[in-house]
């Protein structure tokens, strides 16, 4: 493929035993049958195939004559130097096929633009939201337990204290050779062009983009310690850079004409073998056996990852609480061990392990404090999916911006003293995305690492209000150790034995927990969604009814722990949210006003203000095109009304026109996608 993403072969598809449809509408049918006859025993049906997903979306990569071995976690794609295994002839982990996929970030043609060129041509390619640019919104309605009422104000963003990922001055030092004194007065006085020029002259093009790091072709700029790719199935891949430029949007949303029963979709050409993926690794430092604490080769002993505890936030309504909670605000921290081999009497001992958030300020007053867990709960990093990464494969598969990337989530998460990402530095798989239209409702399932210790003692399945991501229940199997199927799973015993002897290993279930959204209205625990399951007693009237006035029918909570919490409340649904992607060109899309009802972009508006309810597949979702309830001229025809939420005026606005919906795909509306490949 011309112009290719991924410097790691060539593109290599699921496996067969994966359960991936392929476009065989038979395949699927079992799938489509879970959607459209919803029973107790459909989300098992569905989490099954997820998992079978998940765990062949980690194959390892057939790269050239190269070891890259799934049973023994070994490497040495690209070479070996910095890492030690096996006398230092391999790596620990492996590279998976997932990064032989193109993605979102920059072709590999278009890497060596410079960074003023590459900013000039498409100022928008970073993208990157950083989690404190969201100014709080102010709170004049509130709903149940004094949480805000959102439909008087938006709550898909989170409101309140949100942390700034600054960019820290080691950053340019050594990637581009900046004096620690320059980099820093640069970055404060904003002197973006000298930044740039500086990077440009030390032979690193394409790094920095006005006052952050540029996406690079492995990874894209997170704006936080997670480091993330968004690749794609190869085929609707290239659909997409033919076909849905923000050009393409634009024309279908002015040739959009009433009384046009359908609105505009970017998603024409999209067929049943889309995949899409959102990944994220979390960053830990090397420490080579015999190596002294603090030294190089073992700058810092343990990474330190915060885990999800269901029973952190009990006190919270998910479907009405808007605070931040990201990974920042949890309680501790888990140990990750890179001394390998585990055991070694040569490696160094410690009693804590620390998330630094080095450089992370607050949208409030001062910073978010570093988390410190005392005696904490040490995991090896082989019970994660993980690479060690080598200084060939920093110097010759990543480019300049990744390798900006990689350092600038090391130093946020353990300081200066980690000195960024370093050959024999480790990639652990902490959260991924996996989104599929095998079914004409699409399929999204989500995976994230836990230390599975928590119980149902601890957070109950009752409290759908409270409680999400319990072990015992998203996992695969009953415990990390035990071959036995969870029940919600959908697996038997002899498919997980199956799916081991296919990827040779049991690190895809031991500690990944999956959590499913097909548009099935029923609790994991086969309980049917209602209403009464998030309030008590009499709901608002804003979460009672959709446009209509028709009932609204709820879904249950389904999200990735580490990914949305970052940007969104805890209490949100895949489904919710991306049923609503959408393009709306000139003014309108910018509008700052919340109460302008359809016909605005985003994953919420005020007369659809629920992040649970069901609104419909974007072909039916009032909230996005109902074009009599849009506004013209600047005026707005929606209101807030006293007692039942926003009030719209039904009448034709006759150059009011809908949304182009995204079908379920934010990154194209988002304008995250190069552009410059579209041509």
């Amino acid at each position: 493929m011309a112009g290719a993403f991924s410097n790691f072969t060539p593109y290599q598809p699921l496996p067969r035993w994966s359960g991936w449809c392929d476009g065989d509408t038979a395949c699927a049918k079992p799938l489509e049958r879970a959607f459209l006859e919803q029973t107790p025993a459909s989300r098992p049906a569905v989490r099954a195939h997820g998992w079978r997903l998940w765990a062949a979306i980690w194959t390892p990569a057939a790269i050239g004559t190269f070891i890259n071995d799934a049973a023994k976690q070994w490497t040495n794609v690209g070479g070996t130097k910095g890492c030690w295994l096996n006398s230092g002839t391999v790596c620990s982990g492996y590279y998976p096929i997932w990064m032989t996929w193109p993605n979102t970030g920059n072709r590999l043609t278009n890497a060596t633009l410079t960074s003023k060129a590459k900013s000039a041509a498409n100022p928008g390619a970073t993208k990157v939201r950083p989690l404190g640019a969201l100014t709080p919104t102010p709170v004049s309605a509130t709903a149940a337990n004094g949480d805000p009422d959102p439909s008087q104000v938006e709550t898909v963003n989170t409101i309140g204290d949100t942390p700034v990922y600054n960019l820290p001055p080691l950053v340019l030092v050594n990637r581009c050779g900046i004096s620690r004194e320059n980099a820093a007065d640069w970055l404060k006085d904003k002197q973006w062009e000298k930044i740039t020029e500086a990077c440009d002259q030390a032979g690193q093009k394409g790094l920095f983009c006005s006052g952050q790091i540029c996406d690079g072709t492995a990874f894209v700029n997170e704006g936080n310690v997670m480091i993330a790719t968004e690749s794609l199935e190869q085929s609707n891949y290239e659909t997409i850079i033919r076909t849905m430029s923000q050009q393409a949007l634009t024309r279908k949303y002015r040739a959009w004409k009433e009384p046009d029963p359908r609105p505009p979709t970017i998603a024409d050409g999209i067929d049943s073998r889309y995949i899409a993926t959102k990944h994220m690794f979390w960053p830990v430092k090397g420490c080579r056996p015999g190596s002294t604490v603090g030294s190089a080769g073992c700058r810092v002993r343990y990474g330190a990852l915060p885990p999800w505890v269901p029973s952190f936030f009990k006190d919270k309504s998910y479907a009405t609480n808007a605070e931040y909670l990201g990974y920042e605000k949890w309680k501790q921290v888990v140990a990750i061990d890179t001394c390998l081999p585990i055991g070694s009497s040569s490696c160094a001992s410690a009693n804590s392990a620390t998330l630094q958030l080095a450089y992370v300020t607050s949208t409030g007053k001062g910073n978010f404090s570093a988390i410190t867990t005392q005696n904490p709960s040490v995991y090896p990093a082989t019970v994660f999916q993980h690479i060690q990464v080598s200084q060939e494969v920093l110097e010759k598969y990543f480019t300049p911006a990744d390798r900006a990337l990689l350092d600038q989530a090391m130093i946020w998460a353990y300081g200066d003293q980690s000195n960024g990402f370093e050959p024999g530095d480790f990639l652990i798989s902490i959260a991924m995305h996996v989104t599929t239209k095998e079914i004409n409702s699409w399929a999204f399932q989500s995976v994230w690492w836990s230390p599975r210790a928590d119980t149902l003692g601890d957070c109950g399945l009752p409290l759908y209000n409270n409680c999400f991501g319990q072990s015992p229940t998203y996992g695969a199997t009953l415990a990390p150790d035990s071959d036995s199927p969870a029940q919600s799973s959908g697996l038997q015993a002899n498919e997980i034995t199956a799916i081991d002897n296919a990827t040779r290993s049991s690190n895809w279930r031991k500690y990944y927990l999956l959590t499913d959204e097909y548009g099935i209205r029923y609790q994991i625990d086969g309980q049917p969604s209602r209403i009464s399951d998030y309030f008590n007693g009499t709901p608002p009237k804003w979460a009672q009814t959709n446009p209509k006035g028709d009932a609204l029918p709820y879904l249950p909570v389904s999200q990735n722990v580490y990914i949305e919490p970052v940007i969104h409340p805890i209490g949100t649904n895949c489904r919710n949210c991306h049923g609503r992607a959408g393009f709306t060109p000139g003014s309108r899309a910018n509008d700052p006003a919340y109460n302008v009802g359809a016909g605005r972009t985003g994953g919420q508006t005020s007369q659809c203000p629920s992040l649970l309810g069901d609104y419909g597949d974007p072909n039916t979702n009032l909230c996005m095109w109902n074009p009599r309830i849009l506004f013209s001229n600047g005026l707005n025809h929606c209101k807030p009304g006293a007692a039942d939420g926003i009030e719209c005026r039904n009448f034709v606005v006759n150059n009011a026109k809908p949304v182009v919906g995204g079908d379920y795909i934010w990154f194209i509306p988002d304008g995250h996608f190069e552009t410059l490949s579209m041509k």
